[in-house]
């Protein structure tokens, strides 16, 4: 933590953990004076939360005698920890207020550093948990925390986490030019659906041509298929909005430098919308996230007759009384085609 004297005398308390700890004092004027005393604090009546690798918590719960410990269900993996800022927000300088811990015992566990520092890059603990701690009671950062399987975002050139809200539009930009590529998360606190209406890549970069960005439902840590992937040479702006149903998706970009939009908006009009040269995919939310394998959806413009292409790379029915049903055709009247799956499954896997 960096302390930068006002030039009034001020008592300010600094935290740091048992058995070695260092405070470096840098004058300008060659006037100062500094005093440092200390007092051992026990940690003794403090309450531990135990959160799971892939589970984000608001930091804001962080606070009094509460810490939170982030544990891998695997005993063999490690932990990466990262703070989530909201999309817009450049900088939290609370974050320097929570002090992680390399473990799941406060009281022998090293201090490995602050969560400005720590959670701002790809570091690795040494075993299986990590843990905040925030020793300024009256301290609480609006940001989120989010601990991940080591193994799912090593190797990657970086890994940021951001969050949104309902009724949010956002824009901005996601960069990786590095072989391995970047992931980023984004979390809708308090929403389901994603509605992406713009993915535009940097044609100017050296290796546009084998850009690309991936798209998976969750954190890294649950390990979802990746469902969506565009790429510089082929996307356009016909596969947009695009629906994506789960409060979070974990994107892979490889050397790519790629302008966002999207919204977490409660309004489907636009993606239903059906247009001339249309392009999109319709996924079933479990396939995002851990939710009940249900859903509707209606592509439809009355006012003039279109063709319907549909192309279904894979079906999977768990229950003998699952089924999909996919109806082309005008409002009123018969439909063109009216199939019912498992039953009436396609050999080539389109229908139209």
């Amino acid at each position: 933590m960096y302390i930068i004297h006002t030039g009034n005398i001020t008592n300010v308390e600094l935290y740091v953990s048992p058995t070695i700890a260092r405070v470096n004092v840098v004058g300008v004027s060659g006037k100062s004076s500094f005093m440092l005393t200390y007092l051992y604090k026990s940690l003794e009546a403090y309450k531990q939360t135990i959160k799971k690798t892939g589970e984000y918590f608001p930091l804001s719960l962080v606070t009094g005698i509460s810490y939170y410990t982030i544990t891998s269900d695997n005993p063999n993996e490690k932990v990466v920890l990262s703070y989530a800022m909201r999309v817009g927000v450049n900088e939290d300088k609370l974050l320097a207020y929570y002090y992680v811990y390399d473990g799941d015992n406060i009281n022998n566990a090293t201090m490995i550093g602050n969560l400005d520092t720590i959670g701002g890059k790809i570091t690795v603990s040494s075993g299986r948990s990590v843990t905040i701690v925030n020793f300024y009671g009256g301290t609480k950062s609006n940001s989120y925390a989010l601990g991940n399987d080591a193994s799912t975002v090593q190797g990657y050139d970086k890994y940021t986490v951001l969050m949104t809200s309902k009724g949010t539009t956002a824009s901005g930009n996601m960069t990786s030019l590095a072989t391995n590529g970047g992931l980023y998360t984004f979390i809708c606190v308090d929403c389901s659906t994603f509605y992406y209406t713009q993915l535009r890549f940097d044609s100017m970069t050296p290796v546009s041509n084998r850009a690309y960005v991936t798209f998976q439902g969750m954190t890294p840590t649950h390990k979802k298929e990746k469902l969506i992937k565009y790429d510089m040479m082929t996307v356009t702006d016909k596969y947009f909005p695009q629906m994506m149903p789960s409060n979070i998706i974990t994107l892979n970009v490889y050397l790519a430098r790629v302008g966002f939009m999207f919204n977490n908006v409660n309004d489907d009009t636009q993606w239903k919308k059906a247009y001339d040269g249309r392009k999109g995919m319709i996924f079933s939310p479990n396939l995002w996230m851990s939710t009940p394998n249900s859903f509707s959806y209606e592509i439809r413009d009355d006012s003039q007759m279109y063709n319907f292409a549909v192309t279904i790379n894979k079906m999977s029915f768990p229950a003998s009384s699952d089924k999909m049903t996919l109806i082309i055709g005008p409002t009123t009247g018969n439909p063109t085609l009216n199939n019912m799956y498992p039953r009436d499954q396609s050999s080539t896997g389109k229908v139209s």
